[in-house]
């Protein structure tokens, strides 16, 4: 494990930002460790690691894995840390494979809350699915999603308007 966690570091530390190749190498070799989404987990708490970190986490997600109820709480938890803007929009694109367990979800409403004001549009777009994401989970949140939806879809950029008509159609499709 601690060979696997060095590598991990290594690829993170070493990531330019913006070439996904290292990422989707050190995800090939090391996915089917066990202690794989443990580990990305721990190294998103640290800031150089936390934007690769959850790029991994996210791209673990995007897989079809699923992650344990531990592992969906210590995701949600990273959003209480000051972080990069793409840290933060990764785990909003993680919230639809995660279960927010009822005792979490005023915290996670919170924090949804407070991102609206983000000032990065597409950590706000997520931000307006997040709730969505909260809503569909815990329906005690339908009201408040309805409003940022509705208010999103008047007052927001363009991107964010396109984002609030996907999640619209979906709700539609739905019922």
């Amino acid at each position: 494990m601690a060979t696997l966690i060095y590598k991990l570091e290594q690829t993170c530390a070493g990531w330019n930002g913006k070439e996904t190749a290292s990422l989707l190498e050190a995800y090939a070799e090391a996915q089917a460790n066990s202690e794989f989404v443990d580990i990305l987990i721990e190294l998103a708490h640290t800031e150089s690691n936390v934007v690769p970190a959850t790029w991994l986490l996210k791209h673990w997600c995007d897989e079809g894995n699923a992650l344990t109820q531990v592992q969906q709480v210590a995701i949600v938890e990273l959003l209480d840390h000051s972080m990069a803007w793409e840290a933060v929009l990764h785990i909003l694109q993680i919230l639809p494979c995660i279960s927010v367990p009822e005792g979490r979800a005023e915290h996670v409403a919170d924090q949804l809350r407070a991102l609206l004001h983000h000032s990065n549009k597409f950590v706000r777009a997520w931000t307006i699915n997040g709730f969505d994401v909260l809503a569909q989970q815990h329906r005690n949140y339908d009201d408040e999603a309805e409003l940022v939806l509705r208010n999103a879809e008047h007052s927001e950029a363009a991107s964010i308007r396109a984002r609030v008509r996907k999640i619209l159609k979906s709700r539609s499709q739905r019922g």
